[in-house]
């Protein structure tokens, strides 16, 4: 998917977040999620976020690949029951 250089975004946060979602310009569709603020640089705890953001990235835009390892079925059958 092209997406554009510029697009609508909207900026949250909680105590000790900041996430950014951006959408595409013509659907209005969320494209991307970004975690930020996140604490320090190189924590495990940083990496695992950014990686979250890049995976909820490409799903957004429809890229599954990276999808493979996961379980099939929906999302009743991998959500923790309490």
């Amino acid at each position: 998917m092209e997406l554009p250089n510029r697009r609508p975004c909207i900026n949250t946060r909680t105590d000790n977040f900041h996430f950014s979602v951006s959408f595409h310009p013509d659907t209005g569709l969320p494209i991307e999620f970004f975690i930020t603020g996140r604490g320090k640089v190189g924590q495990q705890l940083d990496e695992e976020l950014y990686e979250l953001s890049v995976k909820t990235s490409k799903l957004m835009q429809g890229e599954y690949d990276d999808l493979s390892r996961l379980p099939e079925g929906d999302s009743s059958d991998t959500v923790p029951r309490e």
